[in-house]
């Protein structure tokens, strides 16, 4: 029965090491979240139990070994609650499960207490060759508890199992078989507590612990890192590493310091001391060169795959050309996986052939330019939805061996390979977006020789998978582009065909007001240079393009009104009436009236409606004054005054250019705004004599 105490020992030692470093290890680099401030806690009391045994397995003397005994069932006492909480954590079912949490925390502190009394705790007697808990008479309702919360946490996982996601469910399949260890263990031990002998498993009870303890690790970086296999593996080895060689010098110390009380009268905790002292200046150097290791086990060329995922998919997100997004996407392939060639092959459907839109290598090899989407090899990828290595194609034609699930003939096969051989690929990846299959890329082989892994699969894939999505973006970007430039070329091609009809309809009206046809497309000419002059008189404005279209489009129609006017009234050589006059100054009103059903240039009602208002206030038709009026009406009132001075009208002979201006001057602050006036004389001196 010694056989039970060595190894109730040494799994004593390793299960504490495996709680404590990769408990630790997981909360100091982890989030900090829920999960693994659980998955720590539960650490911690399995740790705390595991010492107590370990120091009960040691000690001879009884009062000692009462002592540990007790102390290992209050960290044992945690256990069932932390991993119920742990669990019900990872499978976020917390908020239902709170009144059984209370519960828990109940039983849990009862038992704890309990255990430094007669009815949990008895004492210690030798059984099976180590000293062992004698169990009082509430010890059954302690293994009831022990088994039924953990129980209870894997029902309602498994409960809600068919609705977690792939990450969810690979965590319970995890969870499972930790806690298939967890409890196998706790029953060998509560075996070993009724003095009961299990051959061959018996005495590897706190083995199962340990094991168990790595499992819950899994699933618990997997929670934290998203499932990624590359994660796991690393995960497992640096921990393993690890544990050996702390383990290992937690035990040399033991030896050293067992070795040195049989000769020398040495404090107990000089060395245990100056051990932790050692271990708390080289831990984090120890880690780093650890870390290395590990990825130097792993792969010759390791990459962070969340790292390379997210660089990619920031570049391919910021990118809104396909041929450049084609190129960003190949360019990082090539170099993270280090490759003789990439090329992508888009689908075209006017063909009906997946096109290469973009190759990078293949330097002694000339691929095709296309690949027909009937060909067995387009087939196969549209059927598998996974990426075919040339290597493998090749196997199955040596070894004749029919292909699983799709009875192929060698000739076939043979096709598919040629077909890989003309693009120059080792390994094809093909791309889908809703269901079809847009494109494919073809990789070459790697420079290094070796084949390619699973884990470059599974990056390549999901890759793959992204740029699916981006290049589609980009495409509707594209085609969005497309079609707001031939809207923006129709509305183009419908602005200057208004344009022209509202300078055609000016020389009618002008025609029917006795002007001379010029008078409309004149003042517009007048109104854009005095605009242009009044943002160098006021240089805190700065008139938009808006502004000019619209100023123009008023020019144009500012007299539209004039249509709803008599001709006798707009031809009379004489002075008019007072009637006559008024019924003049509904012209202004009546042109907003006609132009008020055409919403597109509803910027110009206002300022046709108010072009004849004065500075003063004593204009019509609602006697603005000063800024209250449009500063493009106020524009067109001391245009439009100019052009009447300067133009022959039926009643009278036009003035000069000099006198003109004169009489604006005169005007100013009474009939025209006094800046305006002087940005339009400013301007004056540019007119050509053929608009004057």
């Amino acid at each position: 029965m010694y056989y039970y105490k060595i190894n109730y020992i040494a799994g004593a030692i390793a299960t504490l090491l495996v709680a404590l470093l990769i408990g630790s290890l997981i909360f100091i680099r982890g989030r900090r979240g829920k999960i693994v401030k659980s998955y720590f806690l539960l650490m911690l009391s399995i740790a705390i139990f595991a010492f107590g045994m370990l120091l009960l397995c040691i000690f001879s003397n009884e009062d000692y070994a009462v002592f540990f005994a007790k102390f290992c069932h209050v960290g044992v006492s945690f256990v069932p609650l932390f991993y119920f909480c742990f669990i019900i954590r990872l499978m976020r079912l917390e908020n239902k499960q709170k009144r059984v949490i209370r519960v828990g925390y109940l039983l849990t502190a009862c038992f704890a207490l309990l255990s430094f009394t007669p009815y949990f705790v008895r004492g210690v007697s030798y059984k099976l060759g180590l000293n062992t808990t004698d169990p009082g008479i509430l010890y059954p309702l302690f293994i009831l508890y022990f088994i039924s919360f953990p129980a209870y946490a894997h029902y309602l996982a498994y409960k809600s199992f068919e609705k977690l996601s792939d990450i969810g469910k690979k965590q319970i399949k995890y969870v499972t078989i930790a806690g298939t260890f967890g409890l196998s263990a706790g029953g060998l031990i509560f075996f070993t507590v009724y003095g009961i002998n299990i051959p061959v498993l018996g005495p590897l009870a706190l083995y199962f612990i340990a094991a168990s303890n790595l499992f819950v690790a899994i699933a618990t970086y997997t929670a934290r890192l998203m499932g990624v296999e590359v994660i796991k593996r690393r995960t497992l080895i640096f921990s393993l590493m690890y544990s050996s060689i702390v383990g290992g010098f937690v035990a040399l110390i033991f030896i050293i310091q067992r070795s040195l009380s049989l000769h020398i009268n040495l404090n107990r905790w000089i060395l245990p001391v100056t051990s932790l002292f050692i271990i708390t200046v080289f831990i984090r150097p120890l880690e780093h060169i650890l870390a290395r290791a590990t990825d130097a086990v792993l792969y010759q060329r390791g990459y962070d795959y969340m790292s390379t995922l997210k660089n990619v998919a920031r570049g391919m997100t910021l990118v809104t050309d396909t041929k450049k997004l084609l190129k960003v996407m190949v360019r990082f392939i090539s170099k993270e996986v280090r490759i003789a060639g990439c090329s992508v092959y888009i689908y075209n459907k006017t063909v009906n052939s997946y096109i290469l839109e973009v190759t990078q290598g293949f330097r002694n090899h000339e691929i095709v330019n296309n690949v027909d989407a009937d060909s067995p090899f387009i087939k196969w990828l549209i059927e598998k939805k996974e990426p075919l290595n040339s290597k493998n194609v090749l196997s199955w034609i040596q070894s004749e061996r029919i292909f699983p699930q799709k009875f192929l003939l060698k000739r076939t096969l043979e096709q598919i390979r040629i077909t890989m051989q003309k693009t120059g690929a080792s390994l094809c990846v093909p791309s889908f977006l809703r269901g079809e299959m847009i494109g494919f890329l073809a990789l070459g082989e790697k420079l290094s020789g070796e084949r390619y892994t699973t884990d470059d699969l599974s990056l390549l894939s999901t890759l793959s998978s992204n740029a699916a999505i981006a290049f589609e973006n980009a495409r509707m970007y594209e085609e969005l582009k497309a079609r707001i430039d031939k809207l923006d070329h129709l509305y183009k091609e419908e602005h200057t065909l208004f344009i022209d009809a509202a300078s055609a309809f000016s020389v009618a009206i002008d025609s029917k007001d006795g002007y001379n046809n010029t008078h409309a497309s004149k003042l517009s000419n007048y109104a854009a240079a005095t605009t242009k002059e009044l943002e160098k008189l006021l240089s805190y404005i700065n008139f938009t393009k808006d502004f000019y279209e619209t100023l123009h489009i008023a020019s144009l129609l500012h007299d539209v009104g004039k249509i709803g006017i008599p001709d006798k009234i707009l031809t009379k050589k004489s002075k008019l009436t007072k009637k006559e006059r008024e019924a003049l100054k509904q012209h202004t009103i009546i042109g907003e009236r006609i132009l008020s059903p055409i919403k597109e240039i509803e910027g110009t009602f206002d300022i046709i409606r108010h072009h004849h208002e004065n500075f003063d206030g004593t204009g019509y038709p609602d006697g603005l004054k000063g800024n209250e009026i449009p500063m493009a009406s106020r524009i067109i009132t001391v245009c439009n005054v100019y052009d009447e001075m300067t133009s022959e009208r039926p009643y009278r002979k036009p003035i000069k250019k000099e006198a003109a201006l004169k009489e604006l001057e005169n005007g100013k602050s009474i009939q025209f705004d006094p800046v305006i006036v002087d940005a339009f004389i400013m301007a004056s001196k540019n007119f050509s004599s053929s608009i004057t």
